[in-house]
């Protein structure tokens, strides 16, 4: 069982192409540019794979990890051979899960299909759609942000 939230993806981003991913996502739900932050390890070069990044909202306090891995294609399904990448979402807390969501809403919105929640993190339900996963966002934003 798992304690992250995984969405396979078919590209790597850099930092520059999340940093850009989560700005406009989050300036599209009407949130500060300056109340967010994104931030990574310290690791070698731009590529994020096996770095953790961190999403911080400074005015709630909210945060979450995100980390991307690869993952050969003897360990994906069928119907995802064409996503190699995995990004993981993790947090704890109640709000923090409010967040993740929020946060996990907008990366999955530039790629992505499925979700795998196997530690029943959001839903009740180990697979469920990125459909449904943005229709969790939109609640959790409207709880967190009263909007």
């Amino acid at each position: 069982m798992s304690n992250e939230l995984m969405i396979p993806v078919s590209e790597l981003p850099d930092f520059n192409d999340f940093l850009k991913i989560v700005t406009i996502g989050f300036e599209g739900l009407g949130v500060r540019k300056n109340q967010i932050t994104v931030g990574v390890t310290l690791g070698v070069g731009p590529d994020l794979l096996e770095q953790v990044l961190c999403v911080c909202d400074h005015d709630s306090g909210f945060v979450c990890w995100i980390s991307f891995c690869y993952f050969p294609p003897e360990v994906r399904e069928e119907a995802e051979m064409d996503l190699p990448y995995v990004a993981g979402f993790s947090a704890k807390g109640e709000g923090n899960l409010k967040f993740l969501t929020v946060v996990a809403g907008v990366v999955a919105k530039s790629q992505g299909r499925v979700v795998y929640d196997d530690g029943y993190m959001l839903k009740k339900q180990e697979v469920y759609s990125v459909e449904e996963l943005k229709l969790m966002a939109c609640s959790a934003f409207n709880e967190l942000y009263g909007k």
